[in-house]
């Protein structure tokens, strides 16, 4: 298996271990829904398995046959970003993969 930085590691092994969350069943449709242009917060305490939560959103975003292409994991927990807000860490991943628009994406952070 292919790594970026560890991340489909931590993801395959996360998706696998990790029961879905009580909530994942209220919170998915809220990531589904592409009709109304809004972000979806989650917010809680450490460790309560809000990471989890959003690879369990992200694997089945690809079970419905959304292209892995077409989804991004930005973890932001890095100091280097630190200083930057979130729409400037949005578009320097934009300008990365040569995106002109986000339209049809689903981004995490």
């Amino acid at each position: 298996m292919k790594t970026l930085g560890g991340f489909r590691v931590k993801y395959y092994k996360l998706t696998r271990i990790c029961q879905k969350r009580l909530y994942f069943d209220l919170f998915y449709p809220f990531v589904k829904e592409t009709e109304i242009k809004r972000a979806v917060v989650l917010m809680g305490p450490r460790r309560v398995g809000k990471t989890a939560m959003m690879f369990h959103a992200i694997q089945e975003l690809i079970i419905e046959n959304i292209s892995s292409q077409k989804i991004f994991f930005i973890g932001i927990d890095n100091h280097i970003y630190m200083q930057l807000g979130l729409e400037d860490i949005l578009l320097l991943s934009k300008e990365a993969v040569h995106l002109e628009s986000l339209e049809g994406y689903f981004v995490f952070f």
